[in-house]
């Protein structure tokens, strides 16, 4: 199980690495509720954090975070005083732009990281199930983190926006720029070329086909690349070679001529042959009784 856990873990982050650009150290933002719970379940943060990513991070917690813990300690919570000490020790604390009326944790989070995108790839670290949801459907490109209930630490995959903003940055990589097709298409072979573009691309506008000027030296790049590859023909080495149609002027040439001695002997039929191989007739005389049986 544990080795599922951490390819699915490589996995997710491969993806956030290669589509939304994220590079370490991870800046992993902390809330409250996660501190509270880490230091309950004596949870070492900063390597539980960096094994499950796959990578060095750094931890950091904002300062509505901080402040909410410091309430809690202040009302006699020795866990939330234990959770201020930790942060203090092993988090870097993010500026926010609540100077006057500090917010909520959650609610700090969520305007650090962005209604709709996660534009300075931040990992997220909550145990809040609604606002996990949140940033799950909503926001583009955010790893979530949170403990379960055995003390785990756990990397959610990633969330439908993020899959659908990824398959969109994929099918952009598949398709031709419109500046680059215009010069595709205005070359002397635009009818041919651009009948072919059309192939691969049907929703190209219909201003992208007229046009009159020379073929650049990109253009014919492109063109190489977009035109399809022939058919080559089979591997000349792995092909059966063709037997030869044999004449048959030299199937009698490759016949066999026979000497007279391996010919075989014919009967003669001369007189002194014939009497050689005459046979003795038997006589079918009875034989005549013996004396002795007649006395």
């Amino acid at each position: 199980m544990k080795t599922k856990r951490t390819k699915a873990n490589r996995k997710t982050m491969q993806i956030y690495n290669s589509v939304f650009k994220f590079r370490e150290p991870y800046q992993v933002l902390l809330d409250a509720d996660f501190m509270i719970t880490a230091v309950t379940q004596k949870i070492d943060i900063q390597s539980r954090l960096e094994s499950v990513v796959g990578g060095s991070v750094k931890p950091m917690i904002t300062q509505c975070s901080i402040a909410h813990l410091i309430q809690l300690a202040t009302d006699g919570n020795q866990t939330a005083q234990d959770a201020v000490d930790l942060a203090r020790k092993i988090c870097e604390r993010r500026k926010c732009n609540h100077w006057k009326t500090k917010e909520s944790s959650i609610k700090c989070i969520q305007g650090v990281v962005g209604e709709t995108e996660n534009r300075l790839r931040y990992l997220i670290a909550t145990q809040d199930q609604s606002f996990r949801t949140h940033l799950r459907e909503n926001v583009i490109g955010v790893p979530i983190l949170y403990v379960n209930r055995s003390g785990l630490l756990l990397l959610e995959e990633e969330g439908p926006a993020s899959e659908l903003r990824r398959k969109e940055i994929e099918d952009q990589k598949l398709h031709v720029p419109v500046e680059e097709l215009q010069a595709l298409t205005a070359s002397s072979s635009g009818l041919q070329c651009g009948t072919q573009v059309q192939m691969i691309l049907p929703n190209v506008p219909e201003q992208a086909q007229s046009s009159s000027c020379h073929p650049t030296t990109s253009a014919q790049r492109l063109e190489k690349k977009l035109l399809k590859k022939k058919r080559g023909g089979p591997n000349p080495l792995s092909v059966k070679k063709k037997k030869k149609p044999i004449s048959s002027i030299t199937q009698k040439s490759r016949q066999p001529v026979l000497s007279t001695s391996a010919l075989p002997c014919k009967p003669s039929t001369t007189e002194g042959d014939k009497k050689a191989k005459r046979k003795r007739k038997k006589s079918n005389k009875p034989t005549m009784p013996s004396t002795q049986s007649a006395s």
